[in-house]
């Protein structure tokens, strides 16, 4: 976060290209509207199925909203 907090918490599925990041609950207290945030995601995969993925970053365009 632009205020250097730092934190972890688990997704909830919102709407489709809507652009929205909402945290909520107690993480919620940690940001505020316009912060700017760094997400990571990590996963654990089988030999296979690593062998066949192929890893990607993302990047916004600033028309996400908090």
């Amino acid at each position: 976060m632009a205020n250097g907090n730092r934190f972890e918490t688990y997704v909830i599925r919102g709407k489709r290209g809507s652009g929205q990041i909402i945290m909520n609950g107690a993480v919620a207290h940690l940001g505020k509207k316009d912060d700017l945030l760094t997400i990571m995601n990590f996963a654990a995969f089988t030999r296979r199925r690593r062998r066949n993925g192929n890893p990607a970053s993302s990047s916004s365009a600033r028309k996400t909203v908090l």
